[in-house]
């Protein structure tokens, strides 16, 4: 099921990013993951967040509504355990691995994952380690950057789990902001 991928309306292809990453060093002097990752990106996703510090944060971008829900950010208002992130991702990762509508922040106490429409993740706080737990899996250092033109795909049959991530807690919505149209 295609996610994220070319632009040609004949010949649609999924983007192989190759499993690369590249550090990059912001404006404020702080230094994030660019992690481009074509597939089991929950299970990196996973894997990333065994070196944030509980308790965990969670913000849902809905970028593009399908059906009758509202576009924004949805923030959780309540703290979570790993084991509560675990079970978010358990019921909720095949959405978010194979449909291009949305994208989830989980912060720790110590840093942030991002992870966007276009099979990136934004690693922000232990550097370092994430590089370490990247390498092991065999990534590379190679280019992140999305391809221009590109296309995203949306899938009617994720309308009824997307509502239901909706329903599964009291989330707090909050408009989208420029930040999200580069995600």
């Amino acid at each position: 099921m295609i996610k994220f991928g070319s632009a040609d309306p004949d010949e649609v292809t999924p983007h192989d990013w190759g499993d690369i990453f590249r550090r990059k060093t912001l404006s404020d002097k702080s230094e994030r993951l660019e992690v481009g990752v074509s597939r089991a990106q929950v299970d990196l996703i996973r894997d990333l967040l065994s070196d944030l510090e509980p308790p965990y944060r969670m913000l849902y971008v809905l970028i593009v509504p399908r059906t009758t829900e509202e576009a924004g950010r949805y923030e959780a208002p309540e703290e979570f355990t790993r084991r509560d992130i675990d079970a978010f991702l358990d019921r909720y990762g095949v959405i978010l691995e194979q449909d291009g509508r949305h994208a989830i922040w989980l912060s720790g106490a110590n840093g942030t994952l991002v992870y966007t429409p276009h099979d990136i993740i934004y690693a922000y706080g232990p550097v370092d380690e994430f590089e370490k737990r990247l390498k092991r899996r065999d990534f590379v250092v190679g280019d992140v950057s999305i391809n221009v033109p590109h296309s995203h795909h949306y899938h009617e049959h994720f309308d009824p789990a997307v509502k239901d991530l909706l329903a599964s807690r009291e989330w707090r919505h909050f408009p989208l902001t420029d930040m999200d149209d580069e995600t």
